[in-house]
């Protein structure tokens, strides 16, 4: 072991690298010291301390490997077990039963209106394709052949022409007639021209 030395003979060396650098640019070759100097008495508790951790570490890794071989389900047990504790910790659930639902389609909240619109309450709003927007003061329906309009019954046929077009219902026929003052809609009887 070297005998220890003092911190300006610690530095000695890089001062003496700095200086060689310029003897190597003049030419003069240079000696660097080979060994460097090492401090060996680090604190004997750190020592004691790393040792212990190096050993704990291998031991528990060892027990680990030991225990998965002799019996491979051991973790696997030890997990469903701690599960099924936890289950039995927990509040039970409590359960009931539900009354029977009557046969056939569910209730469904009806429309109740003042009262039932009559033909002249009708407006038809546009006609595309097959597709009617047909409209009361309150409410608005989008119709097709076999929709069922309040007051009027079933629509039977939805006709569109370049002026308007016809909406036959069971009760009425509407028409839409678009012309330069704007789209007018005229309510009939069936069969009326």
């Amino acid at each position: 072991m070297r005998a220890k030395m003092t911190a300006s003979q610690l530095h000695e060396p890089r001062l003496s690298l700095l200086r060689s650098n310029a003897d190597v640019e003049r030419g003069v070759p240079v000696v660097l010291d080979p060994e460097p100097v090492i401090d060996d008495d680090a604190d004997p508790v750190i020592k004691i301390a790393g040792g212990l951790l190096v050993a704990a570490t291998l031991g528990f890794f060892i027990t680990v490997l030991q225990i998965s071989h002799l019996d491979p389900d051991f973790f696997d047990e030890q997990y469903f077990a701690k599960l099924e504790r936890q289950e039995r910790a927990l509040d039970p659930i409590v359960t009931g039963s539900t009354e029977k639902l009557p046969d056939g389609p569910i209730p469904v909240p009806q429309v109740v209106r003042a009262h039932v619109p009559e033909p002249q309450d009708f407006s038809v709003v546009m006609i595309f394709g097959d597709e009617a927007l047909v409209a009361t003061k309150s409410e608005l329906w989008r119709v097709q052949v076999g929709s069922i309009l309040p007051g009027l019954g079933e629509v039977e046929k939805i006709e569109s022409s370049s002026t308007g077009g016809t909406i036959v219902t069971e009760k009425a026929v509407l028409a839409l007639q678009i012309d330069d003052g704007g789209p007018a809609t005229k309510a009939m009887a069936p069969g009326e021209d």
